[in-house]
């Protein structure tokens, strides 16, 4: 027997299931049916199982954050042999717009409070202590005082503290 080529036809996307046919080895009986290609039985198994998870949904809370007022506080020293010399120390409150000497030492208690009167210069500009107190006190650290005075980082806290 001599086998014959038929033309293949392209393949294009159908909704019908594509016919294939098998070949059998050559014996005394052929049976010449097409067959139809199966569907994967393990694939639509999978689907049947597949069962969706309970959605959970979380609430949230919107809580309204109440501002406290900060309070910043600057520490000047004076620069000495061995040892420098605490001098006193400013404090600005947020909430009344302040700049007070919170406390000082006997010996600096009048140089320290004419550094309060003073305007500072920070990387070429001014910054004046009655326009912008609270600028004013955190560039304190970055500036010279004069006198030997010098001021250390400010440190920022609650006005409840």
């Amino acid at each position: 027997m001599v086998e014959q080529n038929e033309e293949r036809k392209p393949r294009y996307a159908t909704l019908e299931t594509p016919v294939v046919e098998e070949k059998k080895p050559k014996a005394s009986t052929v049976s010449s049916k097409p067959t139809v290609a199966k569907k994967n039985k393990k694939a639509t198994v999978a689907k049947k199982e597949k069962v969706s998870e309970p959605v959970v949904v979380e609430v949230v809370k919107e809580v309204e954050v109440t501002y406290v007022p900060k309070r910043y506080e600057v520490e000047i020293y004076k620069k000495s042999n061995p040892l420098d010399i605490y001098a006193g120390k400013f404090g600005y409150f947020e909430s009344t717009d302040m700049i007070t000497l919170i406390e000082y030492t006997d010996n600096f208690g009048a140089d320290v409070e004419d550094l309060l009167l003073g305007d500072i210069i920070v990387d070429g500009v001014g910054i004046s202590v009655n326009n912008d107190k609270k600028n004013w006190i955190k560039n304190l650290c970055n500036t010279n005082l004069g006198y030997k005075f010098y001021a250390k980082p400010t440190r920022e806290l609650n006005e409840t503290e």
